[in-house]
């Protein structure tokens, strides 16, 4: 099968696509939807081939037109960037479509004459005044606007509606009780109170004693954690057009003419011309303005675009530019105000005394990589105070977690129902998380088994029994107090929720079939169609 195209090059695109896809069939809106009849390119060939059917390459200029038209933006008012999303969605569309169709037919789905007549009679985009246009008005707009035969539109379209009836059917087996639907509210807006004690290794850890033996044994063994960050030096340059401009030649005849063709541009409160001697300075100012940008233009592109570029020192002799300056070594995580952290993050993707360019907020930075320390082996008395740090912090986490055990046995061996005095008692530190739901807990309090078990906590039973690990902390849990969902209000809610969820069921449910169809056919799709010039 060939389906790289759909899989492993789209991979960010496909899962947002198909969900876009399912919602629009879900909705009604096929392939053709509300037709397009601005179309006014001849367009031949073949968008793709699915399982040996091929998708006319006017359909996918069509869909793609509508595509603009859903986003609200012409095609003029489309960043080049984002052109490629559109080329793939459209054709992603028109594919989804084709196997939809394919499978409508093999479950026997069929459309009459009759359907495909009446549907398209009560298509707006054939309908004037709330009535049929008539035929021959139909069959020119489909030859004109859509450049198509009227055979191979009305092929696409009965495609449509077999993809609708498939849809429908798949509309129509997503199923959802009233007792699952209450379910469903309770676990996303019921909400829970919890006391909880947490136990932080720096608490435990700061006071550890690490021995000499203890860090050495750790460098031996861990020696490729502890190595120097590479190192850059460069020497750099910014740049402008002003700086090209000053040193622009510009001879006393070039002036002289300037001043004769011209001379209207210079005249003074009376109306009279200005003398040349007065005028000079400016004349040679605006000459300068006129050539600076072919100038800097070119220059630009020699350090952007070029294969081969000259070493900095000759790029400055050369334009008469400002000597270069030398920076500092620096690493690739190093914070710097001298120049932008775009410019450090691109010295590291060149080699040594290869020389770069960057364009920064209407400045050049011309730079070029002079030295390059690469990573090295830390001694142990440089990497002392990190291996005590990592100790330390190793066997605060083990010590916290003990006294985490510990302090969980007091609480569950004592008969008091006072979680938060009995904590106290035994000088244990409470907070409370406040009123939260499974989708917002609190940050500390975030991990998918604290937040299973503090649902299932009661009254009766409040204490969990066990600790909880989020990060490099331990935590104790209890319920302080449950708000229990209102069934009036899920009553009132209840229609707009069932849409909701059953929406979102149907959505799945196609998505799962367009899934499972793809990986059994065969996709061969236009290549030209996916390229960023298209």
């Amino acid at each position: 099968m060939i389906l790289g195209f759909f899989g492993d090059n789209t991979s960010w695109l496909n899962r947002t696509i198909l969900i876009l896809i399912a919602l629009s069939f879900v909705m009604g809106f096929g392939y053709f939807g509300v037709i397009n009849l601005t179309n006014t390119g001849v367009s031949t060939g073949t968008a793709a081939e699915v399982n040996g059917e091929k998708i006319p390459l006017v359909q996918f200029y069509n869909v793609r037109e509508n595509l603009y038209d859903q986003f609200g933006e012409g095609l003029q008012n489309i960043p080049p960037e984002a052109m490629q999303f559109f080329n793939v969605r459209a054709l992603q569309q028109l594919v989804e479509a084709k196997l939809l169709a394919q499978k409508a037919q093999q479950l026997g789905f069929t459309v009459s004459d009759d359907e495909l007549s009446e549907s398209i009679r009560t298509n707006p985009s054939f309908q004037q005044d709330g009535k049929f246009i008539g035929l021959d008005n139909y069959r020119n707009l489909i030859r004109q606007a859509l450049n198509m035969s009227v055979g191979d539109f009305e092929k696409g379209y009965k495609e449509e509606l077999l993809v609708q009836k498939v849809v429908e059917l798949i509309n129509n087996s997503a199923k959802i009780t009233d007792d699952e639907l209450f379910n469903l509210y309770k676990v996303e807006n019921e909400n829970i109170n919890l006391y909880y004690i947490s136990f932080e290794p720096g608490e435990f850890g700061d006071s550890a004693e690490i021995s000499d033996g203890e860090i050495s044994e750790y460098y031996d063994k861990n020696k490729d954690k502890f190595l120097t960050d590479e190192e850059r030096r460069i020497d750099y340059i910014k740049v402008n057009q002003a700086d090209f401009e000053k040193n622009i030649p510009i001879s006393d005849d070039e002036v002289d003419s300037y001043y004769s063709s011209y001379g209207d541009e210079f005249k003074d409160e009376e109306g009279n011309v200005k003398q040349l001697a007065d005028v000079k300075d400016e004349i040679v100012g605006n000459l300068r303005k006129k050539r600076v940008g072919s100038i800097y233009d070119n220059f630009v592109n020699t350090v952007t675009r070029s294969d081969s570029i000259d070493p900095l020192d000759k790029l400055v002799a050369e334009n008469t530019l400002s000597p270069a300056t030398s920076s500092e070594f620096f690493t690739a995580k190093q914070e710097t105000e001298v120049f932008p952290i775009e410019l450090r993050n691109k010295a590291f993707t060149i080699n040594a005394n290869e020389v770069s360019a960057y364009n920064y907020r209407g400045d050049l930075w011309v730079f070029e990589v002079k030295e390059i320390k690469e990573q090295s082996q830390k001694s142990l008395d440089d990497a002392k105070e990190d291996i005590i740090s990592t100790l330390k912090n190793a066997k605060g986490s083990e010590a916290a977690k003990i006294a985490a055990d510990e302090s969980l046995k007091k609480l569950l061996g004592n008969n008091s129902t006072s979680f938060r005095n009995l904590s106290k008692s035994f000088n244990l530190d409470v907070k409370e998380s406040g009123l939260f739901t499974r989708a917002k807990a609190p940050a500390e309090l975030n991990v998918e088994d604290l937040k299973l078990d503090a649902f299932l906590l009661s009254k009766s039973s409040p204490t969990a029994k066990k600790i909880y690990k989020s990060g490099d902390s331990f935590y104790i849990i209890s319920l302080k107090e449950r708000k229990d969902v209102s069934k009036e209000q899920f009553d009132r809610e209840k229609d707009t929720i069932m849409n909701q969820q059953l929406s979102r069921q149907r959505g799945e449910l196609l998505s799962a079939w367009i899934d499972t169809i793809r990986n059994e056919s065969e996709i061969v799709p236009n290549p030209n169609l996916i390229s960023s010039n298209n």
